[in-house]
């Protein structure tokens, strides 16, 4: 059985020019899993002697991606940089630097406008959606029209049937989650919360269903995103944290995601029924 130690502490700082970018991210995820079992938070369970070191080591991942960014494939900088700002606000009290994430993200628009195809349609969306929100004006060009076209194209998929058909269901559950977020006046009017609560309706079930052992990493990560996205909308409170607690447990074995990743998402299980039981 694995030890308090070695449950809380965190393994040493990998070099990054050595992990591709989901590796890095999933380092961040540990991190932040630790750091919210630490007795900084509610529901810290974590002993104070493994916890008091996170933050400077949260500070020096954080300067460390800073610094080797560069050693990161342009396709991988979207991945590489889930959970940063998050981090970055724990650690520095301050969300990260516009400047660095709109630099990073600009990388992988044109890596992707170079004929790459690696990142995901989802994940470049998601990060150009970002900078635009944020009025980040060396996105209202190319990349503006890039979001603004593979928006009318995902409306056009799944406007008659509140649906996607012929793509993988992590990709559904990805497109359909963006566009739940989304101002889609421009396409439907005043009919665009029908389109929303008829993607919610159709996804639902899935989300919400009893095989998530069933699933592979990439299905078990897309539930989780349009789980967290939009809990009210997709069942009543319990529901949703029984769902939550289902997808934490099967992503924590999950053989084809990073290992970082497994043991955050046990410690994020661990921290969810140790706070339910705070609340309850």
């Amino acid at each position: 059985m694995t030890g308090t130690r070695d449950r809380y502490t965190l393994p040493d700082i990998p070099e990054i020019g050595r992990i591709n970018g989901r590796e890095v991210a999933a380092y961040t995820h540990l991190l932040l899993a630790l750091l919210q079992r630490s007795d900084r938070f509610c529901c810290g369970t974590a002993p104070a002697a493994y916890t008091r070191a996170l933050l400077p080591k949260a500070k020096a991942w954080i300067k460390k991606i800073e610094d080797s960014v560069a050693l990161v494939p342009a396709d991988g900088l979207v991945a590489a940089l889930e959970g940063f700002d998050m981090l970055h606000r724990i650690a520095f009290g301050c969300p990260a630097s516009g400047d660095f994430t709109g630099r990073c993200y600009m990388a992988a628009f044109e890596a992707r406008a170079a004929g790459g195809r690696s990142v995901a349609d989802t994940d470049l969306f998601r990060a150009v959606a970002e900078r635009l929100h944020q009025r980040d004006k060396a996105f209202f060009g190319r990349p503006m029209l890039w979001y603004v076209d593979t928006l009318e194209r995902w409306h056009k998929a799944c406007c008659r049937t509140g649906a996607f058909s012929g793509i993988p269901l992590h990709t559904a559950l990805r497109q359909a989650d963006l566009l739940l977020h989304e101002d889609l006046f421009a396409f439907e009017g005043s009919r665009q919360e029908i389109l929303k609560q008829n993607l919610v309706a159709h996804y639902a079930g899935c989300v919400l269903a009893g095989d998530a052992y069933d699933n592979d990493g990439d299905t078990l990560r897309a539930k989780l995103a349009f789980l967290r996205g939009n809990r009210r909308s997709v069942a009543s409170p319990s529901q949703a944290s029984e769902a939550e607690q289902r997808l934490l447990c099967a992503l924590a074995i999950s053989p084809d995601i990073p290992a970082h990743d497994r043991r955050a998402f046990a410690l994020d299980a661990e921290f969810n029924a140790a706070l339910a039981e705070t609340v309850s």
